[in-house]
């Protein structure tokens, strides 16, 4: 009898250490909005479309580094800039299909003697190229037709960010 009680106390415990709940890895939701985020870098691929001509401007200045993004409820996006007027502006944000894209809009009216009026910061839906716990990377391409008394000329632009997770605004 005593051989019995012991058989079913073993065969209690390894059931119970051998079902232990598989953690979830968390949603790009949950991802984005249990931090507050910055701008690590931004590089910008200009094709002129007649010339085959390629332009790469790559952007890591410390200004743009101090700026800070906070993803809040309700699709509400805080941009902290840090740089230029040192205020808040509040946008919009979402993930669509199944968290593959995402979307940020904001409109920044910048002092004017930074040379910058109304700046709309963000980026159009697009899906991350990678994303973890620590950083994300977005690549969009746009295209636009420059107009001149000489004629206009095409040009394709690709441009790659990179965000990374920081401490606090």
């Amino acid at each position: 009898m005593q051989i019995k009680k012991v058989y079913y106390v073993f065969v209690f415990l390894v059931l119970l250490t051998a079902c232990k709940k598989e953690e979830t890895p968390p949603s790009r939701e949950e991802i984005l909005m249990g931090g507050t985020w910055s701008l690590f870098s931004r590089k910008t691929k200009t094709t002129n479309q007649s010339t085959q001509e390629i332009i790469v401007d790559e952007v890591r200045d410390e200004c743009t580094m101090k700026s800070r993004v906070q993803f809040l409820a309700n699709g509400v996006v805080r941009y902290v800039d840090n740089c230029y007027n040192n205020k808040e502006e509040y946008g919009t944000w979402g993930l669509k299909d199944n968290e593959k894209r995402l979307f940020v809009s904001i409109s920044v009216l910048r002092d004017r003697s930074t040379g910058f009026g109304l700046v709309d910061f963000g980026f159009p839906e697009t899906e991350p190229l990678s994303f973890d716990e620590t950083q994300f990377t977005l690549r969009y391409n746009t295209s636009y037709t420059y107009s001149s008394s000489n004629g206009s000329t095409n040009y394709t632009v690709e441009t790659t960010y990179v965000y990374k997770k920081v401490d606090s605004i």
